[in-house]
C-alpha cells in the first residue's frame, strides 16, 4: 500500500470549497487533499458539512464556489455524461443501506455493475468474487429482509467495491451498529484500505477516532477547523484492532478473576485458585491474599527482620 505521509499523488482535491443554500453555508472555503490509499477520520457534529463535502466528491451536488478533483474529474468542467464514469471510481456507503428490498444479495450488488453496461459473465464472476470478500457468499441468494443489520452493511460495502473504485466513502457506516459489529465492518474496511483504496469515513465515534485515527479531518460550522495526523498510529490498522481486541478480553478475563474471587472469599473466607495464565500473570499475589491484606501497605505485611545479638550488644557498648 503506498504511503500517503510520502506520496503527493490525491486522489481526491478539494480547494477553497463553497456550498450555499440561500443565506446558510453548509461549507465554508473548505480546502483538503487525500492521498493514494490514505484513510481519513470526517468528524465533527451534526450539520458540521460531513454528508455536503462527500456529496461533493461524487458529484451529486457541485460547489457553489471553488473547485472539487477527482482523479481527472474536475466539478467545474465536468459534463453530466461524465458523472456515471466518475462514480465508478468512487464508492458510497450510506449508514441506511439503501438496498433494494425486492432484490437478493446477488442481484443488490451486481446492480451497480449492470448500469455501467458490464458482460453478464463478468458481471456473475465479480459479484460472486466481492460477496465472498465480505463474507457472504453463503447468503448471496438472500433477500435484505432476511439478514441482520451489519450483514445488510456488508452487502452495501460490496455493492461499492464491485466496480474497483480508487475511493471509498463510507458515510456513518456504523451508526446503527452495535459494537461488536461495527469492529468487524471496521476490519473490513481497514482490510479494503490495506489493498490500496482511499477511504473517507464519516464517523461520530469518538473512541473510534480516538484508537484508529491515522488522519483526522474536522468540520465545524462548515469549515475546516482541523486536519492533523497521529504519527503515534502508525502500520496495520488490523493488527491494531486485533490488539484492542486481546486487551480487551484480557481486561475482562482478569476482571472476572477478581469478581469471582471476592464472591467466593466472602462466602468461604478462602481465596480462590487462579488457574489461568493470564489472569495469574497480572493478578499475580494480589489476588493470593486475604482482601484485608490487600489493602495494607507491603512495609506493614512484612515481618521486622531481627537484628543480629552481635550487633546488639556493639550498639549498647
Amino acid at each position: 500500500m503506498t504511503d500517503p505521509r510520502t506520496d503527493d499523488r490525491s486522489v481526491i482535491g478539494i480547494y477553497h470549497v463553497t456550498r450555499s443554500y440561500g443565506d446558510h453555508h453548509a461549507l465554508d472555503d473548505v480546502s483538503l487533499t487525500v492521498a493514494n490509499g490514505e484513510f481519513v477520520f470526517l468528524v465533527g457534529p451534526s450539520g458540521a458539512g460531513k454528508s455536503t463535502l462527500m456529496r461533493m466528491i461524487y458529484m451529486d451536488e457541485l460547489p457553489s464556489e471553488g473547485q472539487v478533483v477527482v482523479g481527472e474529474y474536475v466539478s467545474t468542467r465536468i459534463k453530466r455524461k461524465q458523472i456515471p464514469h466518475l462514480r465508478r471510481r468512487v464508492g458510497v456507503v450510506f449508514q441506511d443501506f439503501k438496498l433494494l428490498d425486492d432484490r437478493s444479495v446477488f442481484d443488490n450488488v451486481a446492480i451497480a455493475m449492470r448500469v455501467t453496461g458490464a458482460g453478464s459473465f463478468d458481471i456473475k464472476r465479480r459479484v460472486n468474487q466481492v460477496i465472498n470478500q465480505v463474507g457472504l457468499f453463503h447468503k448471496r441468494r438472500d433477500y435484505p429482509d432476511q439478514l441482520s443489520g451489519g450483514e445488510q452493511q456488508r452487502v452495501a460495502i460490496a455493492r461499492a467495491l464491485v466496480n474497483s473504485p480508487a475511493i471509498l466513502l463510507a458515510d456513518e457506516p456504523t451508526g446503527n451498529l452495535d459494537p461488536e459489529v461495527t469492529e468487524d465492518i471496521l476490519r473490513l474496511l481497514f482490510k479494503i484500505n490495506s489493498g490500496g483504496t482511499a477511504v473517507l469515513m464519516a464517523t461520530h465515534d469518538h473512541e473510534m477516532v480516538r484508537n484508529f485515527g491515522q488522519r483526522i479531518v474536522h468540520l465545524r460550522d462548515g469549515k475546516l477547523y482541523e486536519d492533523r495526523r497521529n504519527a503515534e498510529l502508525v502500520g496495520n490498522l488490523s493488527d491494531r484492532l486485533d490488539q484492542i481486541q486481546l486487551e480487551r478480553q484480557r481486561t475482562r478475563r482478569v476482571d472476572d478473576a477478581i469478581r469471582e474471587h471476592q464472591r467466593t472469599s466472602a462466602q468461604n473466607r478462602a481465596a480462590m485458585p487462579l488457574t489461568d495464565p493470564i489472569v495469574e500473570d497480572v493478578v499475580g499475589s494480589v489476588v493470593e491474599p486475604a482482601s484485608e491484606a490487600i489493602r495494607e501497605p507491603l512495609h506493614e505485611r512484612l515481618a521486622p527482620i531481627p537484628t543480629p545479638a552481635s550487633e546488639e550488644d556493639d550498639n549498647v557498648s
